[in-house]
């Protein structure tokens, strides 16, 4: 029969080995950690992360990139503030209101009877804004509007021209000059199929590089949203069709 105090001795020596264990299986969880990483592309972070990282990707631990990143970015932000409050004030203002139907009361009131003083609309969306359209005056939008309408109006009463000064260089006896077009423009069915074909493909080339020339024309129209100036495009486009086309 085994005595009492051997028992204990035993169970003591069991738990010294249970605990040695459990430390050593610690030690070993702890050694397999590994910190996390990111990939940084230096260059894409400005002269701030060329200088820090260099141009070709690598590695970096994330514990130390994320909160040196914020720190610029905080650093960016700060400047681009100080520089906000050393410009002069634009006339114009966002106001944001908690409920739609005291933003859509506010954007149908009337403010001022001077209504070059206040001109109330709905705010687009802040990725639609044209920021540099937003310090206009007033007057000065409404004259870039009217040379804008002005500039479209000569073009569709001049349409004809410019198409024909487009299809001169492309009539048949500027091709006829040609030396290796010649023999081929002597055959009835190539002449025939060119000169029907080529007044119409000259005027859907035309019509196809139209709505390029009218979006550069209405980007100086001054107008605040990028909605306002597609709906603009799509007005002239269809009345440049209607009037001068048909």
């Amino acid at each position: 029969m085994e005595a009492p105090g051997g028992q204990q001795q035993q169970q003591q020596q069991q738990q010294r080995q249970g605990g040695c264990a459990a430390a050593a299986q610690k030690g070993r969880t702890k050694a397999d950690l590994k910190r996390k990483t990111v990939l940084v592309v230096g260059p894409r972070y400005g002269s701030w992360g060329t200088e820090r990282y260099g141009v070709a990707p690598r590695q970096v631990d994330a514990l130390e990139f994320y909160p040196a990143a914020l720190q610029q970015r905080l650093r960016e932000l700060s400047a681009l503030q100080q520089a906000a409050l050393r410009s002069l004030p634009r006339p114009a203002a966002v106001v944001t209101f908690r409920r739609q139907l005291v933003s859509t009361l506010a954007a149908a009131s009337l403010h001022s009877y001077d209504e070059a003083s206040w001109a109330i609309s709905p705010a687009p969306a802040p990725q639609e804004v044209i920021w540099k359209a937003v310090g206009l005056r007033s007057w000065e939008v409404s004259l870039r509007q009217l040379a804008v309408w002005v500039a479209f109006w000569l073009l569709v009463l001049f349409y004809a021209p410019v198409v024909a000064l487009i299809q001169a260089p492309v009539n048949m006896d500027n091709l006829m000059k040609i030396p290796f077009l010649r023999s081929l423009l002597e055959l009835q069915f190539v002449s025939s199929l060119i000169q029907g074909f080529l007044p119409s493909l000259v005027l859907l080339i035309f019509l196809a590089v139209l709505p390029y020339l009218l979006g550069a024309l209405i980007r100086r129209a001054g107008l605040h949203s990028i909605t306002a100036e597609d709906s603009l495009l799509t007005l002239m486009y269809f009345l440049f069709q209607l009037f001068a086309v048909q």
